[in-house]
């Protein structure tokens, strides 16, 4: 029923825009109702169309969400107010370079081992057939990736989100069961 989903949906557009406040810095307080709305709108999405697509909904719904408010963000408010200067022609330095290609990296292949890792969790753990399970996977693949990927282009240093992305990957790892995979 389509109006199953209302309260979900609005869930987790109130999740977003708490997700965009902690962004803009007004504090933790956002973040706790970010995290408590989403898991809300999850407990409501697997209610309305069973585990498998629940957790797909409510990802991408949040997930568009906040993109939508980081591009409104990013966006200028009015195009007659900047001044237009003249481009300087000058080589990058090397510290930039590293850093961009460290940032391509933590970004690329770092965020997608991570969310591949959270992937085959969900094939392992998830309540359903094998196929209902790797259908989930696949696509909640690029959500996840595209989430994590989101998140650490949004803070200021990078060496710490490395080194977590690191060990919950490590860690994501070491947890899987063994064998073959269903």
């Amino acid at each position: 029923m389509p109006t199953d989903a209302v309260a979900p949906v609005l869930l987790g557009a109130v999740a977003s825009a708490c997700l965009w406040l902690a962004w803009r810095g007004r504090g933790r307080g956002w973040l706790l109702a970010s995290l408590g709305c989403g898991l809300a709108a999850l407990l409501l999405w697997v209610r309305a169309v069973g585990p498998e697509f629940g957790v797909i909904y409510a990802l991408g719904v949040t997930a568009l969400g906040a993109w939508a408010l980081i591009a409104h963000a990013a966006t200028p408010a009015r195009r007659d107010t900047a001044i237009p200067t003249p481009g300087r022609a000058s080589l990058p330095t090397l510290a930039t370079v590293l850093r961009g290609l460290g940032t391509a990296v933590l970004v690329g292949p770092a965020a997608f081992a991570l969310a591949l890792v959270l992937c085959l969790h969900a094939v392992y753990w998830l309540p359903a057939g094998a196929a209902a399970r790797w259908v989930t996977a696949v696509f909640t693949l690029p959500l996840l990736w595209a989430a994590v990927a989101t998140v650490l282009l949004c803070l200021t240093t990078r060496r710490r989100a490395a080194v977590g992305l690191c060990l919950a990957t490590g860690l994501g790892i070491a947890l899987l069961p063994t064998g073959s995979l269903p």
